[in-house]
């Protein structure tokens, strides 16, 4: 007769002997209590989900567009870690940055999520500065060009997103961090394998 085989209770968490192949706690007390909790932890889920459509639903525009900066400013964090100050190249990599626009989100709303308007840029020349934009522009035209540098202060035109256009932007730039933040990863694991080899 093969050996019983020893698992951790999930209820109790103490040891038992299992005897049936699904078995999963140690006693039928402790099976009535795992079933309550797991039943519990169901209905909280649900209850969340509820909470969360609920809230989306009585969201106005302006709590959209909030959202949408978090995920447009991450995504910039994450893009420019290790491409240097826009303003004055000071190393980003090892210090909390800003994600800092050339033409400002009040001045331009409708650049508030361009590329090309928003880089990496330290604390002191984003906010001590206000943006410290002669030296911006400088680096800016070295890193994308003088034609797009123009088009950014030549744009005027105004554009409102609408909430749907604003999830999927939303949507667009988590997904952009996401493979950035994997690729680095892959980098790393790279960099790390490479410096094991004798």
């Amino acid at each position: 007769m093969p050996a019983l085989k020893t698992r951790k209770c999930k209820n109790c968490k103490e040891p038992f002997q299992k005897i049936r192949s699904l078995q999963y706690v140690c006693s039928w007390q402790c099976a009535t209590e795992y079933e309550k909790a797991l039943k519990e932890k169901k209905e909280r889920q649900q209850w969340r989900t509820r909470k969360a459509v609920l809230k989306e639903s009585v969201m106005t525009h302006k709590e959209w567009l909030k959202i949408l900066q978090v995920a447009f400013n991450t995504f910039i964090r994450s893009r420019d870690t290790f491409k240097g100050c826009i303003s004055c190249g000071t190393d980003l990599s090892n210090r909390k940055f800003d994600a800092g626009h050339y033409r400002s989100v009040g001045s331009s709303p409708h650049l508030r999520i361009d590329e090309d308007n928003c880089h990496g840029q330290c604390v002191p020349c984003n906010r001590d500065l206000h943006g410290n934009l002669i030296e911006y522009r400088k680096r800016l035209i070295t890193r994308i060009g003088a034609d797009k540098v123009e088009r950014i202060e030549q744009d005027d035109t105004s554009g409102k997103l609408t909430i749907p256009e604003i999830k999927d932007k939303i949507k667009l730039y988590k997904a952009k961090t996401k493979a950035i933040t994997n690729d680095k990863d892959l980098q790393r694991m790279r960099t790390t394998t490479s410096n094991r080899r004798p």
